[in-house]
Protein backbone atom coordinates (compact mmCIF):
# COMPACT_ATOMS: atom_id res chain seq x y z
CA UNK A 1 0.00 0.00 0.00
CA UNK A 2 2.85 2.38 0.84
CA UNK A 3 4.48 1.59 -2.51
CA UNK A 4 1.26 2.33 -4.41
CA UNK A 5 0.85 5.54 -2.42
CA UNK A 6 4.41 6.62 -3.27
CA UNK A 7 3.98 5.90 -6.97
CA UNK A 8 0.68 7.80 -7.05
CA UNK A 9 2.24 10.76 -5.23
CA UNK A 10 5.12 10.86 -7.70
CA UNK A 11 2.64 11.11 -10.60
CA UNK A 12 0.75 13.87 -8.78
CA UNK A 13 3.97 15.82 -8.15
CA UNK A 14 4.88 15.45 -11.82
CA UNK A 15 1.50 16.78 -12.96
CA UNK A 16 1.71 19.65 -10.49
CA UNK A 17 5.24 20.41 -11.72
CA UNK A 18 4.19 20.71 -15.35
CA UNK A 19 1.12 22.74 -14.20
CA UNK A 20 -1.21 22.53 -17.16
CA UNK A 21 -3.79 25.26 -17.73
CA UNK A 22 -6.77 23.21 -16.46
CA UNK A 23 -4.90 22.49 -13.20
CA UNK A 24 -4.16 26.16 -12.60
CA UNK A 25 -7.75 27.10 -13.47
CA UNK A 26 -9.20 24.53 -11.07
CA UNK A 27 -6.94 25.80 -8.28
CA UNK A 28 -8.12 29.35 -8.92
CA UNK A 29 -11.77 28.26 -8.79
CA UNK A 30 -11.52 26.13 -5.64
CA UNK A 31 -8.86 27.89 -3.56
CA UNK A 32 -9.00 31.42 -5.04
CA UNK A 33 -5.22 31.14 -5.60
CA UNK A 34 -2.70 28.74 -7.11
CA UNK A 35 -1.26 26.44 -4.43
CA UNK A 36 0.84 24.18 -6.64
CA UNK A 37 4.09 24.69 -4.75
CA UNK A 38 2.47 24.07 -1.35
CA UNK A 39 0.86 20.86 -2.60
CA UNK A 40 4.16 19.70 -4.05
CA UNK A 41 5.92 20.22 -0.73
CA UNK A 42 3.22 18.38 1.24
CA UNK A 43 3.19 15.46 -1.18
CA UNK A 44 7.00 15.22 -1.15
CA UNK A 45 6.91 15.10 2.67
CA UNK A 46 4.34 12.30 2.44
CA UNK A 47 6.62 10.48 -0.05
CA UNK A 48 9.53 10.78 2.38
CA UNK A 49 7.56 9.19 5.24
CA UNK A 50 6.22 6.51 2.90
CA UNK A 51 9.77 5.71 1.83
CA UNK A 52 10.77 5.25 5.48
CA UNK A 53 7.73 3.00 5.98
CA UNK A 54 8.78 0.97 2.93
CA UNK A 55 12.26 0.45 4.37
CA UNK A 56 10.85 -0.83 7.68
CA UNK A 57 8.24 -3.00 5.97
CA UNK A 58 10.89 -4.42 3.64
CA UNK A 59 13.12 -5.29 6.60
CA UNK A 60 10.20 -6.92 8.42
CA UNK A 61 9.26 -8.93 5.34
CA UNK A 62 12.84 -10.14 4.79
CA UNK A 63 13.12 -11.06 8.49
CA UNK A 64 9.97 -13.18 8.34
CA UNK A 65 11.05 -14.85 5.09
CA UNK A 66 14.32 -15.76 6.85
CA UNK A 67 12.35 -17.17 9.78
CA UNK A 68 10.15 -19.20 7.44
CA UNK A 69 13.19 -20.66 5.68
CA UNK A 70 14.63 -21.67 9.08
CA UNK A 71 11.29 -23.15 10.12
CA UNK A 72 10.93 -20.88 13.15
CA UNK A 73 8.14 -18.74 14.53
CA UNK A 74 8.85 -15.24 15.81
CA UNK A 75 8.40 -16.44 19.39
CA UNK A 76 10.82 -19.35 18.89
CA UNK A 77 13.39 -16.95 17.43
CA UNK A 78 13.09 -14.62 20.42
CA UNK A 79 13.42 -17.54 22.87
CA UNK A 80 16.45 -18.82 20.96
CA UNK A 81 18.11 -15.39 21.14
CA UNK A 82 17.33 -15.14 24.89
CA UNK A 83 18.90 -18.56 25.48
CA UNK A 84 22.10 -17.53 23.67
CA UNK A 85 22.57 -14.42 25.83
CA UNK A 86 21.76 -16.09 29.15
CA UNK A 87 25.42 -16.15 30.27
CA UNK A 88 25.47 -12.38 30.62
CA UNK A 89 22.57 -12.27 33.10
CA UNK A 90 22.79 -12.45 36.88
CA UNK A 91 22.74 -16.04 38.19
CA UNK A 92 21.99 -17.04 41.79
CA UNK A 93 24.07 -19.73 43.40
CA UNK A 94 22.16 -22.27 45.46
CA UNK A 95 24.87 -22.78 48.09
CA UNK A 96 25.41 -19.18 49.17
CA UNK A 97 22.22 -17.53 48.04
CA UNK A 98 24.24 -14.52 46.83
CA UNK A 99 24.07 -12.93 43.41
CA UNK A 100 27.05 -13.52 41.18
CA UNK A 101 27.60 -11.49 38.05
Amino acid sequence: MALVHNVTNIFVVYHLFIASAPTIESHNQVYKSVLLQEFEILILIACFFNLIALVFLGHLTIFHIMLQKRGLTTYEYIRLKAKNTRASKIVKRKETGKDVA
